[in-house]
Parts: structure tokens; C-alpha cells; sequence
């Protein structure tokens, strides 16, 4: 799997995204991922990603992704169901096996907003900012076998797939959650909760939308 993060700063008065912090969430996640990456920064938001190549059409990707438009795209994942929607949203594009799946779930989101991620199959995470309605979404799958850890405070939203990279270059406190600890050893820790206190994850199937004043949905 390959790995990604980011840092997304919000309020009345963001502050530009720290490249220093962000970079060092890069080469902390370089581990999981040996083929190469990069970062993106836009004002308010940064992506950082490092990529493990599975499929012959994710030799092709660039990540992160930008838009004409604006929006940043960060991808972990394989898309099931690709030829049907290159159908839609690519109609009459005949190189399909150089089109990553990353460009076909940025050109659904284009063509569908929100509604494109019940209709992405496969296995994946991602993280997608909006750059019209500046919103972050944090997106994970129905089996949620790719973690997507988030941490929030007063000003700012930091997501990682891995959790020590984000303990560690958030300088999060490291409080152990012991609603965590209870569920492991019973059965099932509660969804969306870690091991550490104030640190979570997105649940399977669920979508975390982060607004520009801080609000957040969870769908």
C-alpha cells in the first residue's frame, strides 16, 4: 500500500500550511512507500504522498494531483470498477491502460461532487480538497483495510495512513485511549477510535468533510 497525508489549516485567518512539517510527514511515510512522491501546497492546505506501485496504471500517476481547478487529490488504492466509469466520465478516451485510477476519481468528483464515492468500488483511502467550496474529504472504503488517522485541534487538521508518522511530526501527546485497549482485548476496539486519546481514524464506508471555518461532518 502506499502512503499519504496532509495538513489542512482553517478558521477566520488560516495560516499558510508549514512546508517544513509537511515535508517531514513525506520522508516519515518513505517507508511504505519506495516508488517515489511528493508534496502540494495551496495556501491552507498541504498533501504529501509516497507511492508502492501495484498496478501497471499507477506507474502513471503523479500524486499529489492537482486541477485546473484547483482541487488536490491524494489516492491510496485500486479502483474495481475503472471501465465502467471511464465510460462515463472519459467517453470515447480509447488509452485506457495509461489512465490511472486517480484521474478517473478526480474527473467523477468533477462530474458528481460528493455523490462520486458511493460509486467508486474497490479497495482504497483518500483525501480530496475542494478548492470552490473549501472542504476537505477524508474518504475510506466499505472494507477499510487502508487506514486514514486524523488529528484536530483549535486551527488545523492533520491525516496520515500511518499513525507514528503523525504522532510524531504533530508532536501529539501520547495518552493511551483506554476505551481502545478495552475493546481490543474484549473483541473489536469501537470504529474510528486509536490507541491514543484525541487521535482517530475514518471509519469504513464513512466520509469525513472538514469545512474552512472547522466544522466537521461525518457521513
Amino acid at each position: 500500500m502506499s502512503a499519504l497525508g496532509g495538513i489542512l489549516n482553517f478558521g477566520t485567518n488560516p495560516r499558510p500550511v508549514d512546508r517544513h512539517m509537511l515535508i517531514s510527514l513525506g520522508e516519515a511515510l518513505e517507508e511504505r512507500g519506495p516508488d517515489g512522491g511528493g508534496e502540494a501546497i495551496s495556501a491552507r492546505v498541504g498533501m504529501t504522498y509516497r507511492a508502492f506501485h501495484t498496478t501497471q496504471e499507477s506507474q502513471f500517476e503523479v500524486q499529489p494531483l492537482m486541477s485546473v481547478e484547483g482541487h488536490m487529490l491524494t489516492w491510496d488504492g485500486r479502483l474495481d470498477n475503472r471501465g465502467d466509469l471511464m465510460r462515463e466520465v472519459f467517453s470515447g478516451r480509447s488509452d485506457e491502460k495509461t489512465v490511472t485510477d486517480l484521474e478517473i476519481v478526480l474527473a467523477a468528483y468533477l462530474k458528481w461532487g460528493e455523490g462520486s464515492f458511493v460509486r467508486l468500488i474497490g479497495d482504497f483511502c483518500l483525501a480530496l480538497w475542494d478548492a470552490d467550496l473549501k472542504v476537505l474529504f477524508l474518504v475510506r472504503d466499505v472494507s477499510g483495510s487502508r487506514p486514514l488517522h486524523y488529528w484536530l485541534d483549535a486551527g488545523r487538521i492533520i491525516w496520515s495512513t500511518e499513525l507514528m508518522p503523525l504522532l510524531d511530526v504533530a508532536n501529539i501527546h501520547r495518552e493511551v485511549n483506554e476505551e481502545y485497549v478495552a475493546g481490543f482485548l474484549t473483541r473489536y476496539p469501537k470504529p474510528g477510535i486509536t490507541p491514543y486519546k484525541n487521535v482517530f481514524m475514518v471509519k469504513p464506508q464513512y466520509l469525513l468533510a472538514v469545512t474552512q471555518d472547522g466544522s466537521v461532518q461525518e457521513s
